[in-house]
C-alpha cells in the first residue's frame, strides 16, 4: 500500500506513515520495526509460493490457454546507496555495468517477463555483474518448470542474442522473436541485408520495405524503413559534428575518442595516435541507414513477417513496466543489504507493480479517458477524517469527485460511503463539540 501512497523505507512507513492510514483497512496499532523485518524474511521463504500463485492467477491466466501467445523479456538495474559488495552479505549486490550510469555504486540485475498487457509472467534476480546474455537460459529453465508454461513466444531485444542462447532456445524448444544485429553478421551476409532488390513495400509510398531471409534454418526478417534511416542519418551527423570540432583542437589526443564508442567508429589512426574521421567507415554506415532486423524460428503459416516485427516492437511493455518500477513505486535505490531482504524487497515491489499493471490493463480496455498514474494521485487526495462529538467518533471522507469518481466508474468499483465508521470513544478522547446530529445529516 506504501508504494502506492507515498514509496519510503520500511523504517519510515512504521515511524511517520502507519499512523496516518486510515485504522479501518489496517485495523492495527503499528507493529514494532522488527516485526516488519521478519514479515519480510517470512515473504521470502514463500517466494515460490508466492510467484506461483501471483502469475498463474489460479490457474486462469489467458496465456496458457491460448494456442499461441508472446511475452517480453528484458533486464534492467537496480542501484543500491551502497559501495559495499562484500560476499558476507550475499551474492545479489556486486558492481557491473549500470543502465542507470550510476557505476559508482553496486546494483542487482532484474530480469522481468511482461505478457502482452505488461502484466508480470515471472521475474529473476541476478548478480550486478551478470552479463545479459548470460541471464536468458535461468529464465527458460524457469519458464518451463516452474511455471509450466507450454507454448509461447519469447520476445528479446539485441542484447540477448548469442549463438549459445539460440541454441538454448532450441534446445527447450522454444520459439522466439529475437533483435538481430545486423552489423555483427559476416560481410557477406550485411551485403545481402542491405540489398533493396528482394524488398517488398508495405505500404503505398514505398518508405516502408521487408524481406524474409532464411538464416541457418531461421527466418531473419528485415525491414528498411525511411524514417530510420532519416534519424540514423541525423544521429551520425550530429557525431561526426562532434568529432571535427575535438579534431579542430590542437590538442586532440586518441584516449578523447578512444572511451566513446559512438566517436570510436568513425575514427582511423587512434592506434598510431593521429585520431582523423575515417571516410570509408562513414560512408558504409550510410549504406545501413533505415535497416533492422529481427530473427524468429516460429513458422510463417503461425505468424507473418509483419506480426512478428510488430511482435518485437511490443518490447516496450516492459520498458514500460521497468519505468513504474523505478519511478512512481521507486524500487530504487534499495536499502537492504543481506539476499533475502532484498529479494523480498523486489517482491514487494513486484506486488505492487502486478496490481497496477492489471489497472492498465483494464483501463486500456475500457479506453478510460484517463489513465492509472492520474487516478492513483487522484485517490492520494481522498481522506478520512476523524470528528469527535461527545464520547463518539465519526470518520467522514472528503469529495470523491473529478478523476477520483471516473476511475471508480472504469473499474466498476462503488465509492466508500461518506460516513465510513461511526464509534464509541472515551470522553477524555473528545476533540470537537459540534452536533453530531448536523454532521452526519451535512454529510
Amino acid at each position: 500500500m506504501s508504494r502506492f501512497i507515498q514509496p519510503c523505507s520500511k523504517r519510515r512507513l512504521n515511524l511517520e506513515q502507519w499512523n496516518r492510514i486510515y485504522p479501518g483497512i489496517l485495523e492495527c496499532e503499528a507493529p514494532p520495526l522488527k516485526s516488519f523485518y521478519r514479515a519480510m524474511d517470512v515473504l521470502w521463504k514463500h517466494k515460490d509460493d508466492v510467484e506461483a500463485a501471483l502469475f498463474d492467477r489460479g490457474g486462469e491466466r489467458d496465456l496458457f490457454n491460448q494456442e499461441l501467445d508472446v511475452v517480453f523479456y528484458d533486464l534492467t538495474t537496480l542501484r543500491f546507496e551502497s559501495t559495499n559488495d562484500s560476499p558476507a552479505d550475499g551474492e545479489l549486490r556486486r558492481f557491473g555495468y549500470s543502465k542507470e550510469h550510476r557505476a559508482d555504486l553496486t546494483q542487482v540485475m532484474l530480469g522481468l517477463l511482461v505478457d502482452r498487457d505488461g502484466v508480470p509472467v515471472g521475474y529473476q534476480l541476478f548478480p550486478g555483474n551478470t552479463y545479459e546474455q548470460h541471464s536468458l537460459p535461468v529464465i527458460l529453465e524457469k519458464l518451463k518448470t516452474k511455471y509450466r508454461i507450454r507454448r509461447i513466444v519469447i520476445v528479446a531485444d539485441r542484447g540477448i542474442i548469442s549463438k549459445d542462447n539460440i541454441d538454448e532456445l532450441r534446445k527447450v524448444k522454444m520459439e522466439f522473436i529475437l533483435g538481430m544485429r545486423l552489423w555483427s553478421m559476416t560481410k557477406a551476409w550485411q551485403a545481402e541485408v542491405i540489398n533493396k532488390d528482394q524488398f517488398r513495400a508495405l505500404n503505398k509510398d514505398g518508405t516502408l520495405l521487408m524481406r524474409e531471409i532464411d538464416y541457418r534454418g531461421d527466418r531473419l526478417i528485415v525491414t528498411w524503413s525511411r524514417k530510420r534511416a532519416a534519424r540514423d542519418a541525423a544521429i551520425r551527423e550530429e557525431l561526426i559534428k562532434k568529432i571535427r570540432g575535438r579534431l579542430d583542437k590542437d590538442d586532440a589526443k586518441p584516449k578523447e575518442f578512444v572511451t566513446h564508442k559512438g566517436y570510436k567508429q568513425f575514427v582511423d589512426g587512434l592506434d598510431k595516435g593521429t585520431p582523423k574521421l575515417d571516410e570509408e567507415a562513414i560512408e558504409l554506415s550510410k549504406k545501413r541507414d533505415g535497416f533492422f532486423g529481427v530473427l524468429t524460428n516460429v513458422p510463417a503459416e503461425s505468424l507473418s513477417g509483419e506480426d512478428a516485427h510488430a511482435r518485437y516492437k511490443d518490447l516496450w511493455h516492459v520498458e514500460d513496466a521497468f519505468g513504474e518500477i523505478k519511478g512512481p513505486l521507486e524500487t530504487r535505490p534499495m536499502f537492504h543489504w543481506v539476499d533475502p531482504r532484498i529479494q523480498s524487497h523486489v517482491l514487494l515491489c513486484l506486488l505492487a507493480y502486478y496490481v497496477e499493471a492489471i489497472l492498465i490493463r483494464d483501463f486500456r480496455k475500457a479506453k478510460a479517458g484517463l489513465t492509472v498514474g492520474q487516478w492513483f494521485r487522484a485517490l492520494n487526495q481522498v481522506h478520512a477524517i476523524p470528528i469527535d462529538v461527545k464520547g463518539t467518533r465519526a470518520w467522514v471522507r472528503n469529495e470523491v469527485a473529478g478523476i477520483a469518481a471516473q476511475g471508480y466508474e472504469v473499474m466498476h468499483l462503488k465509492i466508500p460511503e461518506r460516513v465510513l465508521k461511526i464509534e464509541k470513544i472515551r470522553s477524555e478522547e473528545s476533540v470537537c463539540t459540534q452536533n453530531f446530529a448536523e454532521i452526519a445529516k451535512s454529510a
